[in-house]
């Protein structure tokens, strides 16, 4: 299997760090009030007639708040798998561990990923969040004050209140094959997921992985991000991807479904969402594989990824069977 233009794929993570100045309950699942909030002040940010639907507005080709937020589908582009939604061009990671409350001086961190042209967009990103801590969080309207916005790859300072943003070095699917090296050995490769996780096969949601169907998923979201949001439709032969895949197997697996609830502003009711976290194993992965692995990690996989679903962490990835 041949990846051309790796570099293509361009994408930078932000880390913002906010202190708390009135109470917050955070709810079962933060990601999606973190997105809602981003939306809303990106929203009260960029739109010259609040009033008025995206739909019939003038500007909505050079909208910022619509490419990022709302994500039409792109004039002019075929995507190479049929869409019912546009992914969008970016990948929210609240914290996975928060205490029950969050008290006036307590600080959090989030981190938020830019993936192609919306890398272009953040300053817009950051101010949407700085605005946000005004307009308060949740339900609660918890007020914060964002204190710095870095990179957590390297520490580099993007952003304090009262200087002008940083773009930091963007990395690529090339910088991820690699670190990842060129060997095509098959290995034994563990997979922790610590978000739910949404995969649809054969029209149901899945609570049990294999690696075809975890390998099918992830290129579909790989290449649809590469031909939507990094200008160009990424050169990877995705049938022969699959064929590599047909190769591995579950040697162990420790899923488990976890359920959660979030309330859609947009539709008024509450939403039941549910997804499998926890281990699974394989063996006879072909190395090849790995840089595209790897790029799922920050990527995530599945349904609701924008606010944080389908975050995997690799624990392993050892060369050989044994």
């Amino acid at each position: 299997m041949r990846v051309l233009k790796a570099d293509s794929f361009r994408f930078v993570r932000l880390r913002f760090r906010v202190r708390f100045e009135s109470p917050f309950h955070p709810p079962h699942y933060l990601g999606s009030t973190l997105r809602g909030g981003f939306g809303r002040s990106l929203r009260e940010i960029v739109c010259l007639d609040p009033a008025q639907s995206c739909s019939s507005c003038l500007v909505k080709g050079r909208c910022p708040y619509l490419y990022i937020f709302e994500t039409p589908r792109p004039e002019g582009i075929t995507p190479s798998y049929s869409l019912s939604q546009c992914p969008h061009p970016f990948v929210i990671e609240p914290p996975l561990d928060m205490p029950p409350e969050y008290r006036p001086g307590d600080e959090m961190t989030f981190d938020l990923l830019l993936i192609g042209r919306a890398i272009g967009h953040l300053s817009l990103v950051i101010a949407a969040y700085e605005l946000l801590g005004g307009m308060g969080l949740g339900r609660e309207r918890a007020r914060y004050r964002l204190e710095e916005v870095i990179s957590p790859s390297n520490g580099e300072l993007i952003y304090v209140p009262g200087s002008k943003p940083s773009i930091p070095t963007a990395m690529t699917l090339a910088d991820l094959m690699e670190e990842a090296g060129k060997t095509d050995d098959d290995r034994r490769l563990t997979l922790l997921f610590l978000t739910p996780t949404r995969i649809r096969y054969r029209g149901r949601l899945i609570s049990e992985l294999s690696f075809q169907v975890f390998m099918r998923n992830l290129l579909r979201r790989i290449l649809i991000l590469s031909e939507l949001h990094c200008d160009e439709r990424l050169e990877l032969d995705p049938l022969a991807a699959l064929r590599e895949a047909e190769r591995a197997r579950t040697i162990c697996s420790e899923l488990n479904w976890r359920d959660w609830q979030r309330f859609s502003f947009r539709q008024r009711s509450k939403m039941k969402l549910g997804g499998f976290v926890g281990k699974v194993s394989f063996e006879g992965v072909s190395g090849s594989l790995f840089p595209l692995i790897k790029l799922g990690e920050y990527v995530h996989i599945g349904k609701g990824t924008s606010f944080g679903l389908g975050k995997y962490k690799i624990l392993g990835g050892e060369r050989g069977d044994g």
